[in-house]
């Protein structure tokens, strides 16, 4: 997946199929993913309300799983995504306001 539209695409099948997936399996996957990758505490209820559309209530017990290749893919697909779209909203902002040449400034009296 090169483009970003197909990286978008593949990410929002990848969702759908999430969601019909018991949420206290996809909790502990995440749960793994953000101990192996060392992300914050709140990422999993970031992560876990991006796919479900509400935060994840009374799951703190449950125990981190070895997660599924999809779910690793859809969390790298959606850092790249946004990686992506940052760079592009940086190129774009670079040609909509070039860097003016820095003045010297002139000596005072």
């Amino acid at each position: 997946m090169s483009t970003i539209s197909g990286i978008r695409e593949h990410y929002a099948a990848a969702m759908a199929k999430f969601k019909t997936m018991p949420c206290e399996q996809i909790y502990a996957e995440l749960r793994w993913i953000a101990w192996a990758h060392g992300f914050k505490p709140g990422w999993v209820a970031f992560k876990f309300r991006e796919i479900y559309s509400s935060w994840p209530n009374r799951m703190e017990h449950i125990e981190p799983e070895i997660p599924s290749v999809e779910l690793q893919e859809w969390v790298y697909n959606g850092r790249e995504l946004r990686a992506r779209e940052a760079s592009k909203q940086k190129a774009r902002e670079k040609r909509l306001h070039p860097r003016e040449e820095a003045q010297p400034e002139s000596p005072v009296e």
